[in-house]
C-alpha cells in the first residue's frame, strides 16, 4: 500500500474496510459524528438504486444523521468501473476537504479502495456495446467457452479468476478484443493517481468468524422483516445481465420465487454466499490492506480514539 504523503500539510482521510456484516457502516457513522465527517461509499453493490436491502446500504435514518456520498445513485443497468468510482470518490473527498470535513471512505470492495488510494493502470474504457455482446454470450450458455478464450488470450489473468467470475472474465476479454493486449499486462503500467497528497489512516474491522457469521444470520432475519423478498421480486423487471443483478444472493432468492427451491433452501444458500463473500474479504484484508488499526470486536472506543488522535495531528 502507498504510505501517507510525507508533506505536513497533506489533508487527512480515513479509509475503513471490513467484511460484509462486520459493522463498518455503524463505525463510520460514529467516526463521522465525532469528527465532523462525510461518509463516502466504497462498496460496488451499494452504488446501485433499488437494492438498499440486498446491498446493505446504510438506512435512510442513518444517512440523515451525517452526509453520505455515492450510495444508491446508479441505475441497475449501468456498469461502473473502478476508474469511474475513483474519479467520483476523489471529487467527494476534495469537496469534504474544502468544507473542512473529514472524508471517511467506507466499504468492502478492495478494488475501489485500492483505485482511490493507490491509483490504477491507464486501461482504456470498454465500449458498452462490446461488453453487452459478451454479457449476452455469457447469458446464452457460453460461459465455459468465454473462460477458455480468456485462458488463451490472457492466461495470467485467467489463472487468478474462478470460471464463474463473470464480471472480471468479460472485462479481461473486452480489454483484449479492444487493444490486443492482455489486461494483466495493462495492469503493470504506471498508475494514474487521484489523491496524490492525502494523509491516510487505514482502519479495518476483522471480527472472529463465529461472531461475524452470527451477525450475518441476524442481519438476514432483519432484512426479511424490512422487505427483502419484495426487493428481490421487483428486480425481475430488469434485464438478467444488469450489473446490479449480480449482487450477492439474488440468483439464490430468485430460485425460490420461481419454484426451483424451497424458502428454507434459498435462504440457506443466500446466507452461505454472504459467508463466502466475507471470507474472501477477510483474505483481501490480510494480504492486500495494510491497516493502521484493526478492530477485532464490537467495542469501537480504541478505534475512535485513534481517529481523534489522527485528526489532531498538525496539517
Amino acid at each position: 500500500m502507498i504510505e501517507p504523503a510525507p508533506e505536513t500539510n497533506a489533508p487527512p482521510l480515513v479509509a475503513l474496510f471490513g467484511p460484509t456484516g462486520s459493522g463498518k457502516s455503524s463505525l463510520a457513522l460514529a467516526i463521522a459524528q465525532a469528527c465532523r465527517g462525510v461518509i463516502i461509499n466504497a462498496d460496488s453493490r451499494q452504488i446501485y438504486q433499488h437494492i438498499p436491502i440486498l446491498s446493505a446500504q446504510p438506512t435512510m435514518a442513518d444517512q440523515a444523521l451525517v452526509p453520505h456520498q455515492l450510495y444508491g445513485f446508479l441505475a441497475p443497468t449501468q456498469a461502473y468501473s473502478a476508474a469511474q468510482y475513483a474519479t467520483a470518490a476523489a471529487a467527494a473527498v476534495q469537496a469534504a476537504w474544502q468544507a473542512g470535513q473529514l472524508p471517511i471512505v467506507c466499504g468492502g470492495t478492495g478494488l475501489y479502495l485500492r483505485a482511490l488510494l493507490e491509483g490504477l493502470a491507464p486501461i482504456p474504457p470498454t465500449p458498452p456495446a462490446l461488453l453487452a455482446d459478451l454479457q449476452h454470450a455469457w447469458a446464452s450458455g457460453q460461459a465455459a467457452a468465454l473462460y477458455r478464450q480468456l485462458q488463451q488470450f490472457d492466461p495470467v489473468l485467467a489463472a487468478r479468476l474462478p470460471p464463474h467470475d463473470q464480471a472480471r472474465i468479460l472485462r479481461g476479454l473486452a480489454v483484449y478484443q479492444l487493444t490486443q493486449c492482455p489486461l494483466s499486462q495493462w495492469q503493470q503500467a504506471p498508475r494514474q493517481r487521484w489523491l496524490p497528497q492525502a494523509r491516510v489512516l487505514r482502519l479495518a474491522i476483522n471480527l472472529p468468524v463465529a461472531l461475524l457469521n452470527a451477525r450475518l444470520a441476524d442481519r438476514l432475519a432483519a432484512d426479511l422483516q424490512r422487505g427483502l423478498w419484495a426487493e428481490v421480486e421487483a428486480l425481475q423487471a430488469w434485464p438478467a445481465t444488469a450489473p446490479a443483478l449480480q449482487a450477492l444472493g439474488v440468483q439464490a432468492l430468485w430460485a425460490c420465487q420461481h419454484g426451483q427451491a424451497t424458502t428454507s433452501d434459498a435462504l440457506a444458500a443466500y446466507l452461505q454466499q454472504q459467508r463466502q463473500y466475507a471470507k474472501r474479504q477477510r483474505t483481501w484484508l490480510r494480504h492486500q490492506y495494510q491497516a493502521d488499526v484493526i478492530q477485532t470486536d464490537l467495542n469501537a472506543a480504541t478505534t475512535l480514539q485513534a481517529v481523534q488522535n489522527f485528526c489532531a495531528q498538525p496539517t
